[in-house]
């Protein structure tokens, strides 16, 4: 069945479009599926969320930035590496 085999890979670009975006009912059964299923989604979701709270934060002094706000060790190295990347570092 096509619908059991769903790949990380697959699926990480949908998690990040749901969170700009309304899918088709779908494909958020997929990724429903799929983060039930698998940890290390889950935590790539939960670090879209930290990133997308930061940002939407970003020069503003009365943010609370609690202990939830939290971000893996992988997670800093890779946006690290993104922005060194980015800017030619």
């Amino acid at each position: 069945m096509r619908f059991m085999k769903i790949r990380c890979e697959d699926t990480s670009p949908l998690i990040s479009e749901m969170m700009d975006h309304t899918l088709p009912l779908s494909k958020r059964l997929r990724v429903a599926l799929h983060l039930a299923l698998c940890r290390m989604c889950r935590a790539y979701q939960r670090q879209l969320k930290t990133v997308r709270v930061l940002a939407q934060g970003l020069g503003r002094e009365d943010t609370p930035l609690g202990p939830q706000v939290t971000m893996s060790e992988d997670c800093r190295e890779s946006l690290k590496a993104a922005l060194q990347k980015h800017q030619g570092l």
